[in-house]
């Protein structure tokens, strides 16, 4: 089955700060962090079928804006219990899911209040995306809560934790939920505890025996979890575009921003923020650089026996030496400095999950890249992570991908078929795929940042006149076909002559053609001029030379006529103005005459680089007709 989309562009999430929405906090002060106790509930192990009664906790963050440095944790958490409050009370609730829960897959569960319009089919459209690339066998469940916040304020997430899991269960769970693309988790540490580094530049290990987990995580991969995962909480005063498949017109895009606040509440988190215990994300973070100590892995040996780094940059350096290390490949994490943890390092990595998005980007249609998927499948959610694409339509078009899918095997080849809308036609590709053949082939050796270009089908050609005269068309349509080619000739009115093209056509050709391959406005230029009533015969300029041509400073201009005549040279720029003139005595026939242009305007300013038009105007002393010739001359200094 092929599947028609239409896209944009992309960026991220969780703090905002102009000009860009930077989706977690960068406050001087310590971010804004509480946690409460959650239900205790009952929960079957995949592992081996055994019950236990797991204990809950919930740790909210603010989705913050400027103004959260001012907040009290008091007050923050006042907001948060307020919002909590307005969803239980709001009469104005909808459920949405993806496009209906499959037997054996994920199934994802909003619960809607207050939504603004455009807001349920924005979160039915990220419910669809997630069910269609994560295949675990699970309900997630989270409340989305849309209300009036302080000015500034973004809004907030409060994840529902898992109390600590026996290491020894953990890391058998993670074996067991291994899919055919897994081979990391075979090297986690053995035996009944984790080596972890709680102080950056401290070589002291600290043997954890206990790892926590979202509770979506924990539903994932660990054990049977049926409560409620998350409540996010989003300010209806912020700016938000719902729809990001038309671009982003005004905003941020809404859709990329839920996309990864809901990929914090699956278990892309840390408790470096926190401090003093791991969460599953942890598992896989060591310092970048060995320092001495040799703290980064370099094998799955070193990998399975070095200590991870699980620390806070409270320091205000921003160095961000600690990355999230898969062996096969490594991604740049935020240390806490200026952004939480549980991101990627701004800028470093291609992924909805660093902490970033400018106002017009989204991340729209395929919100999790590679690396996303990547570290998801680390933690024990099982999605292929393979190579995806990136499209940037231009102009009305959209893409067919064949074999259809939102992530390829490395090596696989996808077809791919630009496909116009009604009206336009397909031009070229651009980035990591050139050319003009359609369709065309992609070989998956990354993720792929395509440019698809659009062009009308039918153009409009739009004639300007400067001066005095008009254009026929050969054809003379109202509009022409795509690739039509137009024969334009320019007829001056009497006493004036055609001098040059511009616009969509150049030069100096008449008739000429142009090929419609756009819109296109073109302009005649017509220059006056005077014709004698009594012509008894012409004077010819058997000799004009223009040197250095092209010109980087003076230009000589050496002439000869037939007849005793004025001279007159004039120097036109590209638009057809007149920028200098120069006139000169008259001239005795044939002897050659010099005389030279400083590249200065008539004001005395020195014209800039470009094209220009000398056009030499000999008129006669006597009965004889004027003479006038035009010459291309190009300044380069």
């Amino acid at each position: 089955m092929h599947r028609l989309f239409k896209i944009v562009s992309v960026f991220c999430i969780m703090f905002f700060a102009l000009p860009h929405l930077a989706l977690s906090l960068q406050s001087p002060k310590k971010p804004l962090v509480f946690r409460e106790p959650g239900p205790n509930v009952q929960s079957t192990l995949y592992l081996d079928g055994s019950k236990i009664e797991l204990q809950t906790e919930k740790i909210a963050r603010p989705i913050t804006g400027s103004d959260m440095s001012d907040m009290t944790l008091d007050e923050f958490k006042e907001m948060v219990h307020a919002g909590q409050e307005d969803f239980e009370n709001s009469s104005n609730k909808i459920v949405v899911s993806g496009d209906g829960p499959r037997s054996g897959f994920l199934n994802i569960v909003f619960n809607i209040s207050n939504p603004p319009p455009g807001a349920a089919d924005a979160l039915e459209d990220i419910a669809t995306y997630l069910e269609g690339i994560f295949s675990d066998s699970c309900t997630v469940t989270m409340n989305i809560n849309f209300r009036q916040l302080p000015a500034g304020v973004l809004g907030w997430t409060m994840s529902v934790m898992t109390s600590g899991i026996s290491w020894i269960t953990v890391r058998s769970s993670l074996i067991a939920d291994m899919d055919d693309d897994d081979s990391i988790q075979n090297w986690l540490p053995l035996g009944s505890t984790v080596p972890v580094r709680y102080t950056y530049g401290s070589p002291t290990v600290t043997n954890e025996e206990r790892v926590f987990f979202t509770v979506a995580n924990y539903a994932a991969a660990i054990g049977y979890y049926g409560g409620l995962c998350a409540t996010i909480e989003f300010n209806t005063d912020f700016s938000w575009d719902y729809d990001p498949s038309n671009s982003i017109t005004g905003g941020h895009c809404f859709q990329s921003v839920a996309a990864h606040e809901v990929g914090h509440c699956l278990g892309f988190t840390s408790r470096a923020d926190i401090g003093g215990d791991i969460e599953a994300m942890d598992l896989y973070r060591f310092q970048d650089t060995d320092d001495g100590g040799d703290y980064n892995p370099d094998d799955l040996t070193e990998f399975q026996t070095t200590a991870r780094l699980v620390d806070e940059d409270d320091a205000g350096a921003v160095n961000d030496d600690v990355n999230s290390d898969l062996i096969a490949n490594e991604y740049r994490m935020s240390d806490g400095t200026p952004y939480q943890s549980a991101h990627f390092k701004q800028g470093a990595v291609f992924a909805i999950m660093q902490p970033a998005q400018g106002s017009g980007e989204t991340w729209y249609p395929h919100f999790y890249k590679y690396p996303d998927r990547d570290v998801f499948d680390a933690i024990g959610w099982d999605c292929y992570a393979g190579y995806g694409f990136t499209f940037y339509i231009h102009n009305d078009g959209s893409v067919v991908l064949s074999p259809d899918s939102s992530a390829f095997p490395p090596g696989s080849e996808v077809e791919l078929t630009a496909v116009p809308d009604s009206g336009w036609v397909f031009d070229y590709w651009g980035d990591d795929l050139t050319g003009e053949q359609n369709p065309d082939t992609v070989l998956m050796d990354n993720d792929k940042v395509i440019h698809v270009y659009f062009a009308p089908a039918y153009c409009s050609l739009t004639i300007g006149i400067v001066g005095s005269g008009s254009v026929t068309k050969d054809p003379d349509l109202p509009i022409y076909l795509n690739g039509a080619e137009v024969e334009l000739t320019a007829i001056p009115d009497p006493g004036w002559y055609f001098h040059h093209w511009s616009g969509g056509l150049s030069g100096f050709q008449n008739p000429d053609t142009i090929i419609m391959d756009s819109h296109k406005t073109v302009y005649a230029h017509f220059f006056d001029q005077y014709v004698a009533e009594n012509q008894a015969g012409t004077v010819e300029a058997p000799f004009l030379d223009i040197s250095p041509n092209p010109s980087s400073g003076k230009t000589i201009i050496r002439y000869q006529v037939v007849d005793i005549s004025n001279v007159v040279i004039e120097i036109y720029n590209a638009a057809g103005r007149l920028v200098k003139n120069i006139n000169l005595p008259s001239t005795i026939s044939n002897l050659q005459s010099t005389v030279a242009w400083d590249g200065k305007d008539n004001s005395g300013q020195y014209c800039p680089n470009g094209v220009y038009f000398l056009r030499f105007f000999a008129d006669p002393v006597g009965d004889a007709a004027e003479f006038r010739e035009i010459r291309k001359l190009l300044l380069v200094k």
